[in-house]
């Protein structure tokens, strides 16, 4: 379920940033799937939000050695197309920042996302630009863009379920992954 946000997401909020026949070339693979298992083992935080006990977002994050430009880093940060715009992303974002004690925190969003960086000035991110990098994924050059964010309390919505992925309980949260035909 989480390959399969993440590249609903890829698909819907890059057109336009990314050549259309790329994203429209872009499918469900074993080595999508396998490359999301491997993350969430790689990964200091991993959390997904759940919408009647469906997952429909997650955020994967690590503790940065150096502390430059924060302490925290968001790696992966996506929701479901059909439940954006609904505060999901908004309510995950405030737990997330719940469980590093609101301290700062920076993310790199390819160049060019309007959504993205309407939703992250929303959130309170200001652009860190000496952070700016060229990156490639996918065989793609790309330019992404630096935010930087000082948390403040948040508060969370009872309808969303938000759930920490641990070693001890992956097998639970990936049984939540299965396909949900009603949202």
């Amino acid at each position: 379920k989480l390959a399969e946000i993440n590249l609903l997401c890829w698909q819907k909020n890059y057109q336009g940033i990314i050549d259309d026949k790329f994203l429209n070339q872009m499918s469900m693979t074993e080595k999508r799937i396998e490359r999301f298992k491997e993350q969430i083992k790689k990964n200091d935080f991993y959390f997904c939000a759940l919408k009647h006990n469906q997952i429909v977002g997650y955020l994967s994050a690590k503790k940065i050695k150096n502390k430059k430009p924060a302490p925290y880093e968001i790696l992966y940060f996506y929701i479901h197309p059909d439940v954006q715009h609904q505060g999901i992303g908004s309510k995950l974002f405030a737990y997330f920042q719940e469980v590093i004690h609101f301290q700062p925190f920076y993310l790199y969003m390819l160049d060019g996302n309007k959504q993205g960086q309407k939703f992250y000035q929303k959130m309170g991110g200001k652009r860190l630009t000496q952070f700016d990098k060229d990156t490639e994924v996918l065989k793609l050059k790309m330019h992404d863009v630096c935010w930087i964010f000082t948390p403040s309390v948040p508060q969370i919505s009872s309808f969303l379920t938000v759930k920490q992925m641990t070693k001890t309980n992956i097998p639970e949260i990936l049984k939540l992954c299965q396909p949900n035909p009603d949202y």
